[in-house]
């Protein structure tokens, strides 16, 4: 369970592996759904793991940004899929 402490500093998730972080997101919902975890605790687990997935989006964003600059033509074709499929849903 997480411990209750206004002067924890903020946790620094850049030297994380994203598969760290988001084995942490598994544990945390775990935690939230574990009967036993009280409503505060869950409540500073869900600001954790909204921490965590915010930090976690930003790095996928970036990460595919690079790797649209390597190699845009598997972008385009992803793209052009993208608009085929949302064509074919109207």
């Amino acid at each position: 369970m997480p411990k209750k402490n206004a002067d924890t500093a903020p946790i620094d998730f850049s030297q994380k592996k994203l598969e760290e972080l988001i084995a942490r997101l598994q544990v945390i919902s775990e935690e939230i759904q574990n009967e036993s975890t009280g409503i505060e605790d869950a409540i500073l687990l869900y600001e954790e793991g909204q921490s965590i997935a915010k930090h976690c989006s930003e790095r996928l964003n970036t990460i595919q940004k690079k790797l649209e600059v390597l190699n845009p033509a598997l972008f385009a074709v992803d793209m052009k899929k993208t608009l085929d499929t949302s064509e074919d849903d109207e």
